[in-house]
């Protein structure tokens, strides 16, 4: 199984201090939403691994199979 690489597992969030409420609120939702980007980002390059493996599979199956006569 590829693993994802090059991760950040922390985002670093500005001192909050002093911001009203609906602010750390936007600041908080727009963090999250920066996480899972970056999530989705790092699982997307995952699944683009493994199909280029998977094509990779079936052109060399196909190739076998043409010189065998089928």
């Amino acid at each position: 199984m590829v693993e994802p690489q090059h991760r950040v597992d922390r985002v670093r969030s500005p001192a909050i201090r002093g911001l009203t409420g609906d602010t750390v609120h936007m600041l908080h939702k727009s963090l999250v939403g920066i996480a899972l980007m970056r999530i989705s980002i790092e699982l997307t390059g995952v699944q683009l691994k493994r199909s280029h493996h998977a094509i990779r599979e079936s052109d060399a199956l196909l190739e076998r199979m043409r010189k065998e006569g089928f």
